[in-house]
């Protein structure tokens, strides 16, 4: 990802929707670079419909909440959303005025762009920011596939919450 230092934050708010099915280093370096470009940032933990999950919702939000708090960027603000396709209305509901999204999302799959249509109906004003990663090799199914064959995960997530992913995972695939 690029390593940017930004002086000045703009005055607009940003939303990071995402499964985080398990949140990894990339999720977070893309957290902290956003949350240093703008005024406030939502980290959206919800399900994709399209998508199968072992582990719950409420898992995964008590997990990505616990691993942004050592940030120490009081301008994070982690929410959960049973569905994704509740984006477009809370988009409109908080006022936010962008989306973020990695280079991984570049290419949207068609469930995907279903779902960026309905932000733009929600919300014609809104704007995408894709961040672009150098190395994005790191993915949330890797880790899940790690994982299930006890290989480590160490440095692919982060150390505050490696050992919770572990269990949880780990127990969600029996």
């Amino acid at each position: 990802m690029e390593n940017t230092s930004f002086d000045t934050k703009k005055e607009e708010t940003a939303i990071f929707p995402a499964s985080f099915n398990p949140i990894h280093m990339g999720h977070i370096e893309l957290i902290k670079i956003s949350a240093s470009i703008y005024k406030t940032l939502y980290v959206f933990v919800a399900d994709n419909e399209s998508k199968n999950y072992r582990v719950n919702l409420e898992d995964r939000f008590k997990i990505v909440n616990k691993a942004v708090s050592y940030l120490n960027m009081d301008n994070i603000i982690v929410v959960k959303q049973s569905n994704l396709q509740t984006t477009g209305s809370f988009t409109k509901l908080k006022k936010i005025d962008v989306v973020i999204r990695g280079n991984r999302e570049i290419k949207l799959s068609s469930y995907e762009s279903i779902l960026a249509d309905k932000y733009l109906e929600d919300n014609e004003d809104l704007k995408f920011h894709f961040f672009s990663f150098e190395d994005d090799q790191t993915s949330s199914t890797k880790i899940r596939e790690l994982i299930a064959n006890d290989h480590s995960i160490s440095g692919l997530v982060p150390k505050i919450v490696e050992k919770d992913i572990i269990k949880i995972w780990k127990n969600a695939e029996r």
